[in-house]
């Protein structure tokens, strides 16, 4: 896994071509626009305002060199030039390091042509590479699409926080939810 290194062109259920690869330091920019983008659409991440171009450099640069030495992995969907969508794993640490967190977004424009299940599908593939044993991942309760996907790809629910996310001024229960590797 390089940084930039394409991993595939995927033809969706709209019967256009998406570009999956790997984040590279060069996609700050783009990555500004998505992130930005969602926090616009108030979708159900936790990131709650927009970031900032020196914000998102130091995160793509910590995710890269994460990449580096096996304890991240971080994807980039692009149509056109655009980063439509983004996925990563980042390894905890110490006695957690073979647990992976798992964290998914695609731009409204783009659910439910099959972008998701595709990154998913990638993500559970590289968190086997980078040595995760299990991965665990939180959802806003009321995010039911994104409920149904992990359930077809094996994630099993283990917790609930109570009003565990406040956004907009407005509580959310948050699941916790994790899925088992084979070796």
């Amino acid at each position: 896994m390089k940084e930039g290194e394409l991993i595939e062109k995927f033809i969706a259920k709209d019967g256009r071509e998406y570009t999956f690869r790997y984040v590279s330091k060069k996609d700050a920019k783009k990555l500004l626009s998505f992130i930005n983008s969602l926090v616009e659409e108030k979708a159900l991440i936790l990131k709650d305002r927009n970031a900032t171009l020196k914000d998102e450099r130091e995160w793509v640069k910590d995710l890269v060199n994460g990449m580096k030495k096996k304890k991240a992995v971080g994807i980039v969907i692009e149509f056109r030039n655009k980063i439509v969508g983004h996925g990563t794993i980042k390894r905890k640490s110490f006695s957690r390091s073979h647990i992976g967190e798992l964290g998914i977004a695609i731009l409204k424009e783009f659910r439910g042509i099959g972008l998701g299940r595709e990154l998913m599908k990638l993500l559970i593939e590289n968190a086997k590479k980078i040595g995760c044993e299990m991965i665990i991942l939180t959802v806003f309760h009321s995010n039911k699409i994104a409920k149904i996907l992990y359930k077809k790809f094996g994630f099993k629910k283990f917790g609930i926080l109570k009003k565990g996310l406040k956004k907009y001024g407005k509580y959310y229960d948050e699941i916790f939810m994790v899925k088992y590797l084979k070796k």
